[in-house]
């Protein structure tokens, strides 16, 4: 990177300033004995002592092609100041790089916010994207909130024939009475009621009702042939 704004250091600079920084975060001089940094026990710590969110990058296939993509997020929800690591490992060793600009590494632009949501800089309509989801972002205060949406007309839950090609076929051109089972099945009736209770779930979940079975019917075919039951609950 010669084209870098950013401080060079020397190798004996940096093995002077790793040593500063060693005795800033463990209170103690630096000693032969130091297995490394483990990011599974000493992470927390680190960014304690530095106030300071630590985004870790890696290399490798996803989604089919080799590229660099985010693998951890480390927050201190007491800073907002930021730094990038790359993490390199050939399964016996590993090496962990700065990177100082993250959207010319993996090809992404994160959320100024969340710092998690990624918007592929190659995307034509990034600017729009971005402003939308940092619209609801700074809404939420950077926080993931998941929402379930329900579909307007009930459907059945029948995935063993949805996941299969042609079960599927036939059932969304009304065709279900060519579906025929290839030898022994169960099937379940719940006949139900709806209970409407209207109960908040913290601040952005509201439960509005629920349902209560009043009646199970079941078909079972196996050897000795086709039998039905009924049960009132």
């Amino acid at each position: 990177m010669p084209n870098s704004k950013e401080k060079r250091w020397k190798d004996c600079s940096r093995i002077a300033e790793g040593k500063r920084i060693f005795k800033r975060i463990y209170g103690k001089e630096f000693d032969d004995l130091y297995q490394g940094f483990n990011f599974a026990t000493d992470i927390e710590q680190f960014i304690d002592s530095e106030q300071i969110n630590v985004h870790v990058f890696t290399y490798g296939d996803k989604d089919q092609s080799p590229s660099y993509y985010a693998i951890h997020h480390y927050k201190c929800d007491t800073s907002d100041r930021d730094f990038n690591a790359l993490l390199i490992n050939n399964g016996v060793n590993a090496h962990i790089l700065y990177v100082s600009d993250v959207q010319a590494l993996t090809g992404y632009r994160y959320c100024d916010i969340c710092k998690l949501q990624a918007f592929k800089i190659s995307n034509p309509n990034i600017n729009r994207d971005m402003k939308r989801h940092m619209k609801k972002c700074k809404k939420n205060k950077g926080k993931t909130v998941d929402k379930v949406i329900l579909e307007k007309f009930a459907r059945p839950f029948v995935p063993h024939i949805l996941n299969n090609i042609c079960y599927r076929y036939l059932f969304v051109n009304d065709r279900e009475s060519e579906i025929k089972p290839t030898e022994y099945y169960i099937t379940y009736d719940i006949e139900t009621f709806q209970k409407f209770i209207q109960q908040n779930y913290g601040e952005y979940s509201t439960v509005t009702s629920y349902l209560i079975a009043y009646c199970i019917a079941s078909t079972v075919k196996n050897k000795s042939g086709i039998h039905s039951f009924s049960y009132d609950i």
